[in-house]
């Protein structure tokens, strides 16, 4: 049996949900504050060296493609798939670039 709307084993479920929520959050948000600049720098300059390597990789990779398919086959519609590895990897190295200050 109930009493209104809500029975007390009801509201004793949501208002724990609640808290751990609450609880959840406040972790949250204590470990991202905490996270110091230098680490954010360094994490940032690693993500761009990254992006510089994976840029370079694929813009070879795409440029290599398009080579040996204008040899193999000259110039037509399947150079478009060099085409496609070569500018994602022109935008990689943009992105490098970028976030470089």
């Amino acid at each position: 049996m109930t009493d209104g709307i809500i029975g007390l084993y009801d509201f004793l479920t949501v208002a724990v949900v609640c808290a751990a929520a609450v609880l959840i959050y406040a972790i949250y948000i204590k470990s991202t504050t905490a996270e110091s600049v230098k680490d954010r720098q360094k994490r940032n300059e690693a993500e761009a060296e990254e992006a510089l390597l994976a840029g370079s990789v694929m813009s070879a990779i795409g440029l290599a493609m398009i080579i040996g398919l204008y040899i193999w086959q000259g110039i037509g519609g399947w150079l478009v798939g060099g085409l496609v590895v070569l500018f994602l990897g022109i935008a990689l190295l943009a992105t490098y670039f970028f976030q470089r200050k």
